[in-house]
């Protein structure tokens, strides 16, 4: 991912900050949190905007349309179009299975964090290609991507604490005032608490689906 901040970090800090107890630095927290968050949404912005008017987007877009127009689709394609699908499914379970390993593997920390960032990427890539499927595939497919888009959003949970919990250390380390030093520590922890929930989850859902997932998807 991008240096910038999700959107939804700010809004979620906002509602930890509210639930702590008042005191002398939670005002100047908030506002420093609300000040960075924005501050990052907007550079992301930014360079959203500079990018969806580059000629290399343009040159994407060219693309897609021809694909629309003049789409590579034979009459005769339904049979090996099945075979194609599963073949597609499968593969990218094989990916999500292999990353899942991978994850397992890392050591803790900051291993360990890209790696189940990988394990989300490869999760949200088997649902997409699984909901494709669904059309030839039926409801095997389509429990195939529910459990994809199980993983995804229980690992989504987690890099959005790690994603906070990165911006919080990075704010308790450039602003050492003593008053919210406490308050940065407190919302760390919580993020890291959120982790090893999504952590709990992720192992759960994996569990669940290990049959489903587990080689000759389709």
């Amino acid at each position: 991912m991008g240096p910038a901040t999700p959107r939804s970090c700010g809004p979620r800090l906002r509602d930890q900050l509210a639930g702590l107890q008042p005191g002398e630095g939670v005002a100047g927290a908030t506002a420093t949190v609300e000040q960075r968050t924005g501050g990052d949404y907007d550079a992301a912005y930014r360079l959203l905007q500079e990018a969806l008017g580059s000629a290399r987007y343009f040159r994407l877009l060219d693309k897609l349309e021809d694909f629309r127009d003049n789409p590579p689709v034979r009459a005769d394609s339904v049979a090996p179009g099945r075979r194609a699908a599963a073949k597609a499914v499968d593969k990218a379970a094989k990916r999500l299975q292999g990353s899942r390993k991978a994850a397992k593997r890392a050591r803790r920390g900051r291993e360990q964090e890209l790696a189940l960032h990988q394990v989300r990427k490869d999760a949200k890539r088997l649902r997409h290609v699984a909901e494709s499927a669904t059309l030839v595939h039926g409801k095997r497919a389509g429990k195939v991507a529910k459990a994809a888009r199980r993983q995804q959003k229980i690992l989504g949970q987690f890099q959005d604490a790690v994603v906070a919990r990165n911006l919080l250390a990075a704010i308790a380390a450039e602003y050492s005032d003593p008053a919210t030093a406490d308050i940065y520590g407190e919302l760390v922890h919580q993020q890291e608490e959120r982790m090893l929930a999504a952590r709990a989850g992720y192992r759960k859902a994996w569990k669940k689906s290990r049959d489903l997932l587990g080689g000759g998807v389709i």
